[in-house]
């Protein structure tokens, strides 16, 4: 199968490498090296008098897809991860975009390890340039990349689980973890604006949180896209991937990213503020700290170690304004709060004022003239990742702890994906082969051979071997003469 966009052409030809979504949920539903780590039903669980949220499945999203069910249907949750990575280095600009799938039946201490092979590469997209005017690139790409996420998405039907039962599954899409840029074009909306709320370019500095941007509402905007989809605020894209996955609102499932939303703000943002005022200093006062076993010793100075968070508000004391530390210190105590593993009502109301706090205090940035742009020191706080901290709280009580949702484990995997078997290429000429055959790896790994599931279930019960599930092979779209038969 060849991919088109009617009425546009490529350079290359568009070979998407892919494999069915549904076939790698029904794998990893039935894998009983999984069957002490599954869960099926949502559940409440009280610490003392308070609602204690930490699974997926004691949140509010859990109860309101269970409700909406026939009884005895049973949730298959989706968790997708995808990124755009540079595979070269320094020259070439090669870059890759792969896709993952897992699901969230499977406990979060279990599927946030990457060397427990809960993730599954589900494809490689393409990245390719098309003959047009360069400022319709990007949005053709867009409209590509929805496209073949289309091939990849699956639909609920039935599966066998672990203990070999037939179950009739429902998938809804409750997570996709992505950087801003690219959740940016899975709502299909412009740059400047929120991907999961209505706040615009101006707004991001607000202390009060705007309203969700919800799928029905999106997708009755791209209806009367035409020629008026700038106004819309949309980018142009007329089917997205998840238009008629059933509850999968991306207000919803483009949930909160702590690496790349907290972490990054503070180091782009808070670290650059208290380096314009202390300079030089700062470095000398880090290099002084006594070591401490547990603590990162930063004998250079200054680096982006997560450590710099623990100490950076007692380095501030006497030598900024007490406003100011007010400042840091509650985006310091957001950063920590949000990275509980476990939340009440009391831990999100304490994220709630720890946000406040800073909005209410922010203005001492600007007396001290720390947040400088390019023409000198601005008087605005437009910065994206502060308004999606907005929904922090929200997300909480929707879709549970936001560490199960962090970028982490996306990252290692763009590693052991992409960046490394890369490094056994010519770096150019056998790239695509070698990226089959990545996936075709990662089928045998998962095939009844070699996979522990299927060796553990041979010995134990052979006869229960038949009961389950096989990946089917990846699809081989790209491949001609002699190096087919080499990777079929």
């Amino acid at each position: 199968m060849k991919l088109k966009l009617k009425g546009y052409k490529s350079e290359q030809p568009i070979h998407p490498i892919w494999r069915d979504g549904l076939e790698v949920m029904k794998q990893l539903f039935a894998n009983p090296i999984y069957v002490k780590h599954m869960c099926y039903d949502t559940h409440h669980i009280y610490q003392g008098q308070e609602h204690q949220i930490g699974e997926f499945w004691t949140s509010d999203d859990a109860w309101e897809i269970q409700d909406q069910l026939l009884e005895g249907a049973t949730v298959v949750p989706i968790i997708a991860a995808s990124d755009k990575t540079p595979v070269t280095r320094h020259t070439g600009g090669l870059e890759m975009h792969p896709s993952f799938l897992t699901i969230r039946n499977i406990q979060a201490n279990v599927h946030m390890k990457a060397m427990s092979h809960v993730w599954r590469c589900t494809a490689f997209m393409p990245i390719l340039t098309f003959i047009v005017n360069s400022d319709f690139q990007t949005l053709l790409w867009v409209h590509l990349w929805h496209k073949c996420m289309d091939l990849v998405c699956c639909v609920g039907e039935y599966m066998v689980d672990p203990l070999a039962k037939i179950c009739c599954c429902f998938t809804p899409l409750i997570s996709h973890i992505a950087v801003l840029p690219e959740q940016l074009m899975i709502t299909c909306i412009m740059k400047n604006l929120s991907p999961v709320t209505t706040a615009t370019h101006k707004e991001f500095g607000d202390e009060t949180p705007h309203p969700p941007r919800n799928e029905s509402d999106t997708y009755a905007l791209i209806q009367q896209l035409c020629n008026r989809s700038k106004k819309l605020h949309l980018s142009g894209v007329h089917l997205p991937y998840w238009r008629n996955w059933r509850c999968s609102n991306p207000t919803r499932f483009l949930t909160p990213e702590i690496l790349h939303t907290l972490h990054k703000f503070f180091f782009n943002h808070i670290l650059k503020w208290i380096k314009q005022i202390m300079g030089h200093e700062l470095d000398v006062w880090f290099k002084s700290h006594h070591k401490h076993t547990g603590v990162h010793h930063f004998s250079g100075g200054v680096s982006h170690h997560r450590d710099i968070q623990r100490t950076i508000v007692l380095t501030l004391w006497g030598i900024t304004s007490p406003g100011f530390i007010r400042v840091v210190q509650a985006m310091i105590d957001f950063i920590y709060l949000a990275q509980n593993p476990l939340h009440t009502e009391s831990s999100i109301a304490s994220m709630t004022q720890a946000l406040q706090d800073f909005h209410d205090n922010k203005q001492a940035i600007l007396d001290a003239e720390a947040c400088q742009g390019k023409s000198g020191a601005k008087d605005d706080f437009f910065i994206p990742k502060l308004e999606l901290m907005q929904n922090f709280t929200h997300a909480i009580s929707h879709v549970d702890s936001l560490m199960q949702w962090t970028a982490d484990i996306s990252e290692h995997l763009l590693i052991t994906h992409c960046k490394h078997p890369f490094e056994h290429t010519s770096h150019q000429r056998d790239f695509d082969p070698l990226m089959n055959a990545v996936i075709m790896e990662d089928e045998e790994i998962a095939s009844m051979e070699t996979d522990p599931t299927f060796a553990w279930v041979s010995n134990a019960n052979p006869a229960a071997q038949l009961c389950l599930q096989v990946l089917c092979p990846v699809r081989n779209h790209f491949l001609k003469g002699s190096c087919q038969a080499t990777f079929q």
